[in-house]
Formats: structure tokens, sequence, C-alpha cells
């Protein structure tokens, strides 16, 4: 009886997390799902982390390099920390997902990682 319990309550518990990570937006729809919080999935065009922008971002660009880019992800320095050329070769080239809310920015969609663990890399 314990080890059905037991079993029972592994199986929802694996299900509510795959719940919580599944896509609810992706490149062709992200635009729609402005001012919404999201679980983004896509794999990034471009993952850079510029050395003269104030703030040390990391950001990754979907669907195209920026300028031409159609998405963005930013993490800002104090999120990043010291791994942020780290995170540039964990991220490039992975299918991800992202969570967070995604607001407008200069006429394209945008989330901000407020922490590390926002960020999923697919399987």
């Amino acid at each position: 009886m314990k080890t059905t319990l037991l079993l029972l309550s592994l199986f929802f518990t694996t299900l509510l997390q795959a719940q919580s990570t599944a896509c609810t937006a992706v490149l062709a729809t992200v635009n729609a799902h402005i001012g919404e919080h999201v679980w983004f999935c896509g794999t990034p065009t471009q993952v850079s982390a510029p050395s003269n922008v104030k703030g040390d971002p990391v950001y990754l660009n979907f669907g195209g390099k920026y300028p031409n880019d159609i998405f963005a992800v930013v993490i800002w320095g104090e999120v990043s920390g010291k791994q942020r050329a780290k995170l540039v070769k964990r991220y490039t080239g992975k299918q991800l997902q992202i969570k967070g809310h995604v607001q407008e920015r200069n006429g394209k969609p945008e989330i901000i990682v407020k922490e590390l663990d926002d960020i999923k890399i697919g399987k």
C-alpha cells in the first residue's frame, strides 16, 4: 500500500512538473503573448555576451541575428554573474525552454530572465 501511494505521488509530481514546462509560446506565436507569462520554446539563432554593453547582458536572439532577430531573451549580469562565457557555450545551438514575462521592446517581443532556473535545456 505504501509503495502504491509513493508511486502515485511520484507520478503526479512528474506530471505536474512536465505541465509546468509545457511550451505556451514558440517563435511563430510569441508576439501574440506580449503582456503574458509564458514558457517559450525554441533554439536561439545567436547567443552573445558583448563586453561593451552596460549591465553585462547575455543575449539570446531567435529568428535571426541582431538586429534582424524576431524575438530576444536578455540575461542581465546580475543574474548571470561570472557565468557569461559559460552561458554562451551552454545555450548555443540548444533547444531551450524559457519561462518569463513577454514584453515589447523596440517593436519586438522580449523576455528578461529573472533567474537562471527559468531556462531549461531541452532533450
